[in-house]
């Protein structure tokens, strides 16, 4: 379980997919968009969304204010994707999108052409 706060502009991930483990994801404060298999979820608190394994998705704040929402993962041990990614995203810069797919690989999870 992570606790995962973004402000509006902020990059979320690029569409991709986890091919062993789910997600889900409840919004505590702000409004976050989920794309899914081509469709999109606005989300605000109290909203519960459910990505399982092997479902192309992302994610983005809307409006403009932060928003706060907590995440499960299943297996708890992906977790640690999470952790690492936080390691090579730096504020302001453009993430390196090689090294993120290498990290998505390490855990069985891949950047896709849409979510």
């Amino acid at each position: 379980m992570i606790e995962y706060e973004a402000t509006p502009g902020e990059p979320g991930p690029p569409p991709h997919v986890h091919r062993t483990f789910e997600e889900a994801w409840y919004i505590l404060e702000g409004e976050v968009v989920f794309v899914a298999n081509g469709s999109e979820e606005h989300a605000g608190p109290g909203t519960y969304v459910y990505v399982p394994r092997g479902t192309p998705h992302a994610f983005r704040v809307a409006g403009a204010n932060r928003a706060r929402w907590i995440g499960v993962f299943s297996p708890g041990r992906y977790v640690a994707l999470l952790e690492e990614l936080g390691m090579l995203l730096r504020p302001g810069a453009a993430p390196d999108l090689e090294a993120v797919a290498r990290l998505f690989a390490k855990y069985d999870s891949a950047i896709v052409d849409r979510a």
